[in-house]
């Protein structure tokens, strides 16, 4: 959807979003860099992964608008790339911490499968929702997704602590 939103919207041809692309990764990157390392320093990993997914959650909704400008556009793909970014560093490391010494390996590859399984139905259902109903019913739908989501970490870890 924002390939289309940068041609329609930002009067950038294809040929030329890479400049576009460029520096919101390379800016995202920069601000990954440091959540990654607080995280993992600091043992706040979860926080910086829930934040993430927060981050992730307004990057959707701020993408739903569509019709504004290009500034627009490149301030939300800052948001989401630094979001994704952190998730896919993150992701890997916790599950390796977290799954038994001798399951490492059988959860990172459910990890992967899950992932290449979310892509494919990422593909779909966006693909409807955009035929259907337009480009900004995707947004919604990874935002409310996201929303639904996003109360399970601390209330898992609340069931967790207090367990006898």
């Amino acid at each position: 959807m924002i390939p289309f939103a940068l041609r329609e919207t930002g009067g950038i041809d294809a040929n030329h979003h890479w400049q576009v692309y460029l520096p919101v990764v390379v800016i995202s990157f920069a601000l990954m860099v440091p959540a990654i390392i607080y995280g993992e320093r600091k043992a706040r990993l979860k926080p910086v992964f829930v934040a993430a997914v927060g981050l992730m959650l307004v990057a959707q909704l701020l993408f739903a608008r569509l019709d504004r400008p290009l500034l627009g556009h490149v301030a939300s793909l800052v948001l989401y790339f630094a979001a994704f970014n952190i998730l896919e560093a993150s992701l890997p490391s916790i599950i390796s911490k977290i799954a038994p010494a001798g399951a490492k390996g059988t959860a990172i590859g459910v990890y992967n499968t899950s992932q290449s399984l979310g892509i494919f139905a990422g593909g779909v259902a966006g693909g409807w929702l955009s035929s259907r109903y337009g480009a900004s019913a995707v947004f919604v739908f990874g935002a409310v997704l996201i929303g639904l989501w996003l109360p399970w970490p601390p209330a898992c870890a609340a069931r967790r602590r207090s367990r006898p």
